[in-house]
């Protein structure tokens, strides 16, 4: 990588090419997806922000402080990263994957709805939902006075009388899933099924954790 004017002058050389082409001053690339070549060798783009996952056991906030002075996702971390901040949240009473970050345009990307990011959640049950509940989860329900919309919901495995799915549901009044778990307990409770365990176990597609 150069400085912006020494930049300027290899692009102006025609040394730099984009996808086989001439570069031009101003054009814009997408990492990963357009090819850069600098007197053909690739260049890769260099980044300087902060990605990091973490497991947030129960009892622990999603925030990065609080008044209270309650346990944080931040207090969990190593000492010595820059500032980070988490993406999305996830209830009090829940664990599973966050990812925090200081990456402020892949926050907003991962957290505004038009992207359609999909978070999954292993649910835990007491009992085995038979088909007819399996169907209801799935079409979706009015769960105190929100409706919970159709999501898909799998049944992964069972033991010691309890029962493991799998749903990307979530609250349709908020439009986002910050509710998720009043909304699965309600909907569980009102089939006669307790919720044992609620951990999110996928988020932004980066990975699986229990």
């Amino acid at each position: 990588m150069a400085a912006r004017r020494k930049a300027d002058q290899l692009i102006a050389s025609g040394q730099v090419m984009v996808n086989g082409t001439p570069a031009v001053p101003g054009q814009q690339v997408t990492p990963g997806v357009d090819r850069v070549t600098l007197d053909g060798s690739p260049v890769e783009p260099v980044s300087t922000s902060t990605y990091l996952m973490l497991n947030k056991p129960v009892g622990v906030l999603t925030s990065v402080g609080d008044d209270r002075g309650r346990q944080t996702v931040v207090d969990h971390l190593p000492p010595g990263p820059p500032r980070v901040f988490p993406v999305g949240r996830l209830d009090l009473d829940s664990r599973g994957l966050v990812l925090l970050t200081d990456d402020g345009e892949l926050a907003g990307r991962l957290m505004h709805p038009r992207y359609h990011v999909e978070k999954e959640y292993r649910v835990v049950v007491r009992g085995r939902p038979d088909d007819a509940a399996l169907r209801r989860l799935s079409e979706g329900m009015i769960v105190r006075g929100e409706r919970f919309e159709p999501a898909e919901v799998r049944v992964l495995d069972g033991a010691d009388g309890d029962t493991r799915l799998s749903t990307n549901g979530k609250c349709a009044g908020c439009g986002k899933r910050l509710a998720i778990r009043c909304s699965i307990c309600s909907a569980c409770a009102s089939m006669g099924f307790s919720l044992v365990s609620l951990p999110k176990a996928t988020s932004v597609h980066s990975g699986r954790t229990r």
